[in-house]
């Protein structure tokens, strides 16, 4: 899943919790939950596209609900992709199977759609 959707959903998770060690697990255990889900991706080295996405999300985040909990767990939503980055084994192998669903065929417009629907979902919750 882009990284709009993770970070509105952990910045949710953030707006309506009061201890930021859940607000940390929830948001960690909501990526590889999202990552399930069917979705549309860009290559994590699309750094033009990486960094618009990442603009978009906390830029959303900071104008709806900018609280400390909030950005707390809109940033630990992303963390596991982060992680990805560095190689690190068990992180990447825990990635790979949250992302079974992606060999099944779903039409791209549907899979768009589907982020499309969490991520207002989540900006509701703000």
């Amino acid at each position: 899943m882009i990284l709009t959707p993770h970070i509105l959903i952990g910045a949710a998770i953030g707006a309506h919790l009061d201890s930021w060690l859940w607000v940390i697990i929830l948001a960690v255990i909501s990526h590889f939950l999202l990552d399930i889900i069917p979705h549309a991706e860009y290559p994590i080295k699309d750094t033009p596209k990486v960094i618009m996405d990442f603009s978009l999300g906390f830029l959303l985040v900071v104008a709806l609900n900018p609280g400390f909990l909030v950005l707390l767990g809109a940033t630990f939503a992303i963390f596991p992709d982060f992680l990805t980055l560095f190689n690190i084994k068990a992180v990447t192998r825990l990635h790979r199977k949250a992302h079974f669903l992606r060999k099944k065929n779903f039409p791209f417009w549907g899979r768009v759609l589907i982020q499309l629907l969490v991520s207002i979902f989540a900006l509701a919750l703000l």
